[in-house]
């Protein structure tokens, strides 16, 4: 990532809600990607190595069957600056509401399995739609 922001001349430092070329001011850009949800049966892994893994799977609230990965994206108007709010929200509403708490589950060689379950998920997910000019 270095190698190609040095070649565009754009700083590792530089925000989203950093100023911008007069062409992109108040463009919306999305960036799109999964956000990995798994499923009961077949648990997302966080971490491995020698014998120690932490899993988890984010289960429908309503018994419904999720898909393994779900399409969210990041969302900022362009020259917003760095307070701004994201213009759309990350999740479609639909498919947050559909979501329950993640369950986690960390194992280890000569150890009791140790699981926890999340908070209740907050369906607008504000830690990706607030202050996204920060990111």
């Amino acid at each position: 990532v270095a190698l190609v922001l040095g070649i565009a001349g754009i700083s590792p430092d530089v925000v989203l809600g950093a100023p911008v070329a007069a062409w992109a001011q108040n463009k919306t850009w999305l960036v799109d990607h999964s956000l990995v949800l798994a499923s009961s049966n077949d648990w997302a892994t966080l971490y491995q190595q020698l014998g120690v893994s932490v899993q988890y799977h984010v289960p429908s609230n309503n018994g419904a069957t999720l898909p393994q990965y779900l399409p969210v994206k990041f969302s900022i108007r362009l020259g917003a600056g760095e307070d701004a709010p994201a213009p759309l929200p990350y999740l479609a509403t639909g498919a947050a509401a559909q979501l329950g708490d993640a369950e986690y589950s960390k194992t280890a060689l000569f150890e009791f399995a140790v699981r926890a379950t999340s908070s209740p998920l907050d369906i607008a997910f504000p830690d990706m739609t607030q202050a996204v000019g920060k990111f």
